[in-house]
């Protein structure tokens, strides 16, 4: 995490940072909110699929993120995925104090972000990777992702003989295609 996450952001820059997020800006804010943790190559695959070749998605990436990060809107980690040769597209990301503030429901509590253990993000990226993944092939393929919650969204309440059990899923995701739907923990 950065030193500049616990600074304070007035509610006049907050206003003035909406007003100038584009629409896939906001997206990717969305995106981190719900899974916390995505790495650039993550966030280029989601969101910059429409560039001539892989190294001008991953130089349009780069550059958005930076602008995110410069506006305090995303952080990143101090450890990098695949050591120092692959530079800032070895980021993984995170929302930073404004863009928490920009995506947090109205009356919810402040999410406080701490360095998250490696078990955990490690777990919360395969989450995240799972999630790319389908997102790609239901863009080639003949299903839609209609449905996708992760971790808390996710949990469900199922019939037990002592009472109602909760199961708490890392991710409950449903695709489907016009003659079947289905859907998987």
């Amino acid at each position: 995490m950065t030193d500049s996450s616990t600074s304070r952001i007035s509610a006049s820059r907050l206003r003035h940072l909406r007003g100038e997020l584009s629409d896939r800006d906001r997206d990717i804010l969305q995106f981190l909110a719900r899974h916390r943790y995505a790495t650039t190559v993550h966030l280029r695959r989601v969101y910059f699929t429409d560039h001539a070749t892989l190294t001008a998605a991953t130089r349009a990436t780069v550059r958005v993120l930076d602008r995110l990060l410069t506006n305090r809107l995303i952080g990143r980690l101090e450890r990098r995925i695949g050591g120092q040769h692959h530079g800032s597209a070895a980021y993984i990301w995170h929302l930073d104090v404004a863009g928490e503030r920009l995506t947090r429901t109205p009356g919810a509590t402040r999410r406080r972000l701490g360095d998250p253990s490696t078990t955990f993000l490690d777990h919360t990226l395969e989450v995240t990777d799972t999630h790319v993944h389908l997102l790609e092939a239901t863009r080639t393929g003949p299903y839609a992702l209609t449905n996708v919650q992760v971790e808390a969204e996710a949990s469900r309440t199922f019939a037990a003989s002592t009472g109602g059990t909760r199961c708490y899923p890392s991710r409950w995701m449903t695709a489907g295609a016009s003659w079947v739907t289905t859907s998987s923990l």
